[in-house]
């Protein structure tokens, strides 16, 4: 199935579909697509998240990463909506280290779906996708705490 791109409030967004089923969500500087009628439900869904009337997407999903991604981007995903927490305390529940959680949520295949931004450093925001990414960052988690 053919990959779509539609805007948000916070930019461009990637979204993969294949055989009925979501792999993907990044962000992108490619331009605007026409979407297809998954990707505009979950386009409806996303911009629902993003205006804080919804909390998750309601989708099927599949995950694409090593059992150790998986192990963490479920512990990610177990941080409720308007909160943070730090990679070191990810690190803490996955019986792993604070860089291994940076990692294995910066290959994060499902953006917003699998909240990494809501994962920070101990004594800041820390990184995002890179420094491209951290004012996306910032505008998700004020998003959320409204």
């Amino acid at each position: 199935m053919k990959d779509t791109v539609t805007q948000t409030p916070i930019g461009n967004l990637e979204i993969k579909i294949r055989k009925g089923r979501l792999t993907g969500l990044s962000w992108t500087k490619k331009e605007k697509t026409r979407l297809t009628i998954e990707s505009k439900e979950i386009k409806r869904q996303l911009f629902e998240c993003l205006r804080g009337k919804r909390k998750k997407i309601n989708f099927p999903i599949t995950i694409n990463g090593t059992p150790f991604q998986k192990k963490i981007w479920k512990a990610i995903s177990s941080i409720k909506y308007g909160k943070t927490t730090t990679y070191g305390d990810i690190a803490k529940k996955t019986s792993s280290s604070p860089r291994a959680v940076g990692q294995a949520a910066k290959r994060n295949p499902l953006l917003i779906l699998i909240p990494c931004h809501r994962v920070v450093a101990k004594n800041s925001l820390g990184g995002f996708l890179g420094k491209r990414g951290v004012r996306k960052k910032e505008r998700l988690l004020r998003v959320e705490k409204n």
